[in-house]
């Protein structure tokens, strides 16, 4: 008898520690809105790279990235166009810098992301107190974004490529008169920077 109610007491501790693990997130549905322009504040950690931006999206693959950290990059804009990215300082175009291009990769994913998102105005989520989890992949793999029971996003991550992004201060914004972006596109994209005088310092 003993042997039995011990039994039941640890098949029962076993069932309740499961429960538990699993989580508790209920399945349930995000109402978003991504077609509007809007800038955000971006906190970019990639592996042992670390940076921080401002994303501006005027359009479906139009977007501006004015970076403010690390002091390497702070000034250097990228204008995503139309799949293809050039680099700016002050003015003066060049190549993406190399200490640019594992940053640029992952926002290049972002970017897709949003632009794949766009037109949907609910998404399934796991509600997770005052957030909701989507969960999905791409070509690069499996990815979480993260957003407020707004529909405003929090973070972006992919465990495989290392990358989380925190995302703050979002807010939505106007596209510039006549135009889908607010910088033309100067050069394509290498993955070798160029140097030229005025911009070697940025581009390091």
């Amino acid at each position: 008898m003993m042997k039995k109610l011990l039994l039941c007491g640890i098949t029962a501790l076993c069932m309740t520690s499961t429960a538990c693990g699993i989580g508790g997130g209920e399945s349930g549905k995000v109402q978003v809105d991504l077609r509007q322009p809007f800038v955000v504040d971006a906190k970019v950690t990639v592996d042992q790279t670390q940076a921080e931006a401002s994303l501006s999206r005027y359009g479906d693959q139009a977007w501006d990235v004015t970076f403010s950290q690390p002091d390497s990059l702070a000034g250097v804009q990228l204008a995503f166009l139309d799949g293809q990215v050039t680099a700016s300082y002050k003015g003066l175009s060049f190549s993406v810098p190399q200490s640019a291009m594992p940053v640029k990769s992952m926002l290049t994913i972002f970017i897709d992301l949003v632009g794949e998102l766009d037109g949907k105005t609910e998404l399934d989520c796991v509600k997770e107190g005052d957030t909701c989890v989507v969960e999905g992949s791409v070509e690069q793999g499996s990815y979480t974004l993260t957003l407020d029971q707004k529909g405003i996003p929090l973070k972006f991550e992919m465990p495989n490529q290392k990358l989380v992004m925190e995302l703050s201060n979002f807010r939505q914004t106007d596209a510039p008169d006549g135009t889908e972006s607010a910088s033309e596109p100067a050069v394509t994209d290498t993955t070798e920077p160029e140097q030229t005088s005025g911009t070697e310092t940025a581009a390091q």
